[in-house]
């Protein structure tokens, strides 16, 4: 499958870059993770605890928890200067 994956990227004129590429597992039970690794362009990706997809923190039951405290954290932040209006 990841032979696919690098052959069609080719074919689509994208490039593969391993230390850009994340993995998740998705389970209820986190000890499936531990040691899952995969080979990516010759490089080893390792899964995470969560994945960010275009800007969006996900964990590895698709909760949006790690997502939400981020936010939080970046209110705060802007809090504190005075300008907790806005949170990109």
């Amino acid at each position: 499958m990841l032979r696919w994956t690098a052959s069609w990227a080719r074919r689509s004129k994208m490039r593969v870059v391993p230390e850009k590429t994340q993995m998740l597992v998705l389970s209820h039970w986190a000890p499936d993770a531990i040691g899952c690794t995969i080979k990516m362009a010759g490089k080893s990706v390792t899964a995470g605890d969560n994945l960010n997809l275009l800007g969006v923190t996900l964990d590895r039951m698709l909760h949006f928890g790690p997502h939400c405290k981020k936010l939080h954290e970046l209110y705060e932040v802007g809090r504190a200067r005075g300008s907790a209006t806005c949170v990109s």
